[in-house]
């Protein structure tokens, strides 16, 4: 489902999962992850798994990550995050992949 975004930062619209969007309470629970760029992402890059793929692909082909990231909090923020530490992941990012 397409939306608007209030005050973007970049993206006017984006694409986000009907029923995530028209959910009473979004809990996010995300594993403790690193990455290359900035270190550890928590929860925050978790967002960015409920845009459709093609949109992730764009994203990055554009170089704008970040600022989707922020339009993509901008339409919905998580109530509650709580992260799952008992298993981790270590990303190099999509940049340094296959070095």
């Amino acid at each position: 489902m397409e939306v608007n975004v209030e005050n973007p930062r970049f993206f006017r619209r984006v694409r986000l999962s009907k029923p995530f969007l028209e959910s009473d309470v979004f809990i996010n629970v995300p594993t403790l992850k690193t990455h290359a760029s900035c270190g550890i992402t928590v929860a925050i890059k978790n967002m960015y798994g409920l845009i459709p793929p093609e949109d992730r692909v764009l994203y990055h082909a554009l170089n704008r990550v970040e600022e989707a990231i922020i339009d993509l909090y901008k339409v919905k923020r998580a109530d509650l995050i709580v992260v799952d530490g008992t298993y981790t992941t270590f990303h190099l990012g999509p940049t340094l992949r296959g070095l």
